[in-house]
């Protein structure tokens, strides 16, 4: 099943989200730099999605 591209850029963006917020509760260097991976990872495919949902939306118009 595919999903749409604004879904899948909310989702991302929520990743995104409580990646940065686990970050900074944790103490932990290693799981500070995961997270932070993570939540550059996910910040990279919210904007690839949105870019997609975008340009879904001008050809259709």
């Amino acid at each position: 099943m595919e999903l749409s591209p604004q879904y899948r850029a909310r989702r991302f963006r929520t990743h995104e989200r409580d990646s940065i917020e686990l970050a900074m509760k944790t103490r932990q260097t290693r799981s500070l730099a995961m997270l932070i991976d993570t939540a550059i990872e996910s910040h990279q495919k919210a904007v690839e999605a949105e870019q997609e949902a975008a340009r879904e939306s001008q050809s259709r118009h």
